[in-house]
């Protein structure tokens, strides 16, 4: 499992150094299963798990996300955490 409690020891103490790495290691795992995103199933624990990682990273730090409750279908949820990573990938990073 790439998202674990072993990965949040692995992240760097520094926390936009620990930001990047996990942006990084989202994207290496969201690309080859987009097909699974776009369908909702197989690897969604894995992104609940992503998004669990990048919450507490947030807090942490003080550092507020634009998270909202994920919608009870799989295929939808997922699509919002994808969501989130780009976002961050593209404009948050640095802020952590």
């Amino acid at each position: 499992m790439p998202f674990d409690p072993e990965t949040a020891e692995q992240l760097p103490d520094d926390p936009l150094e620990a930001a990047q790495k996990l942006c990084a290691d989202f994207e290496r795992f969201s690309v080859p299963h987009k097909a699974l995103a776009d369908q909702g199933v197989g690897k969604y624990d894995e992104y609940l798990n992503a998004l669990a990682l990048l919450e507490a990273l947030a807090e942490i730090n003080h550092v507020d996300l634009p998270v909202r409750p994920l919608p009870a279908d799989k295929k939808q949820a997922v699509r919002q955490v994808v969501a989130l990573f780009r976002e961050i990938i593209t404009r948050d990073r640095d802020h952590f």
